[in-house]
């Protein structure tokens, strides 16, 4: 899923010439005309069905596109066109709750077995809760729209900072936009067939680039996890230890020993 924008002529094309030259190029660019917001979503069967969005923004500086979304069309586009197009490609999958309080204890230790923490000492409602917490408090930054998504049975992944070439749909902007630009003429089209022409763009973005542009960034993240992280395949990544030093009023440890340190397993 992401934003991008086009304009209502197209996009200029910039480039520096050679003093002789100048008299064979036009002086000034033409005029881009109105900026329009566009989000959209794509997966390796093409562009997701009905999640298109395209609308005028207030200003047409290049930098400022983003102020034309904000968290409620966001949200909006989330609810009414991107859950139902997911939902329709792959079903609702139950994804796994985290604990509560009002878990039994053989529920919590369960638990915590499944997730390799190990339990020592007197084993008290109170003290497993204590291991859960970790996990309690590392989930509470969560997003609204990751919570929606996860009540409906899905999961969002998110790409790390300045990382978008590991994201296929910058490769079919690529494509939209220069299929749009070389369609698009210089008179001041109304809204409705600028958005005839960008979505006859983005309708020819067919699955098969879409396979190839899954595949090529696919390929682009294991090079760069064999650069940067090694030879480690990514479900054999080594677990890393993690120490909790829990009280002993806080753990239901026998009061016989100060403190506990307790070890984490994550993987």
């Amino acid at each position: 899923m992401d934003e991008t924008w086009i304009f209502q002529n197209g996009s200029s094309v910039r480039k520096w010439v050679h003093d002789s030259e100048i008299k064979s190029n036009p002086s000034e660019n033409k005029s881009e005309g109105k900026r329009f917001t566009v989000l959209h979503a794509g997966s390796r069967f093409g562009f997701l069905e009905g999640c298109n969005l395209l609308q005028t923004s207030n200003s047409n500086n290049r930098d400022r596109y983003h102020k034309t979304m904000n968290g409620e069309i966001f949200q909006n586009c989330v609810v009414n066109q991107l859950l139902p197009a997911l939902n329709k490609i792959q079903g609702k999958r139950v994804l796994e709750k985290l604990p509560s309080r009002n878990w039994k204890k053989d529920q919590r230790q369960d638990w915590l077995i499944k997730h390799n923490v190990k339990i020592e000492g007197k084993i008290t409602k109170n003290y497993l809760w204590s291991l859960i917490e970790p996990f309690k408090k590392d989930n509470n930054k969560r997003y609204v729209t990751d919570e929606f998504f996860k009540e409906n049975g899905h999961e969002v992944l998110r790409l790390h900072l300045y990382h978008c070439q590991y994201n296929p749909i910058e490769m079919a902007w690529g494509f939209c936009k220069t299929y749009y630009n070389k369609r698009i003429n210089s008179q001041l089209l109304s809204n409705d067939k600028i958005k005839n022409v960008w979505l006859e763009a983005l309708s020819n973005c067919t699955s098969d680039m879409w396979q190839n542009f899954c595949n090529h960034c696919e390929k682009l993240i294991s090079e760069d996890w064999v650069k940067y992280i090694g030879n480690i395949s990514f479900e054999n990544i080594p677990p890393f230890i993690i120490s909790l030093e829990e009280s002993q009023s806080e753990s239901g440890i026998d009061n016989d020993s100060d403190t506990s340190n307790e070890t984490m397993v994550v993987e």
